[in-house]
């Protein structure tokens, strides 16, 4: 394997919180799967994409923080080793967010929305070399399910 990891952060005060901002960048150039003497190169396959970054935004002030997370994956295609399925998916881009709020040193509350923007999956029919997870997506990679939240409260003792 072969490729360029970066990681960026930085962070400035504004207001009475801070606000730091974060990216992390992969770039494959190169990842071969040698098997039984067979080589197939896996770059620009699902889950072997050729760029993919995260950016976090945050803005924490005191007992309250709220996060927004954008990740992106370079488009890509289920098996590039077998013509047969060439079903090619372009790129993805989502959006989570979430919020804490530690009120006291024993009780604190979260909430989130994941894929806020309701971004769809892209197809990948079941069965098909890239996709054996049972939906109609590499749920091992993309988000099957659609928008979707979660709320919590925590008590220490």
């Amino acid at each position: 394997m072969d490729g360029i990891d970066l990681q960026a952060q930085w962070g400035i005060d504004v207001g009475p919180g801070q606000l730091p901002v974060g990216l992390n960048y992969g770039h494959v150039m190169d990842y071969t799967l040698t098997m039984y003497g067979d080589e197939d190169e896996q770059v620009g396959e699902v889950g072997f994409f050729e760029h993919q970054w995260l950016a976090t935004v945050n803005y924490a002030m005191d007992r309250l923080i709220v996060q927004l997370e954008t990740s992106y994956l370079s488009d890509a295609s289920p098996d590039l080793s077998s013509t047969d399925f060439d079903c090619s998916v372009g790129e993805h881009v989502s959006h989570d967010l979430f919020a804490s709020c530690q009120f006291t040193n024993n009780i604190s509350a979260n909430i989130g929305v994941n894929n806020l923007l309701d971004e769809e999956a892209p197809i990948i029919l079941s069965g098909v070399p890239g996709n054996v997870t049972g939906a109609d997506t590499n749920a091992a990679v993309y988000n099957p399910i659609g928008r979707s939240g979660h709320i919590g409260v925590c008590f220490n003792f």
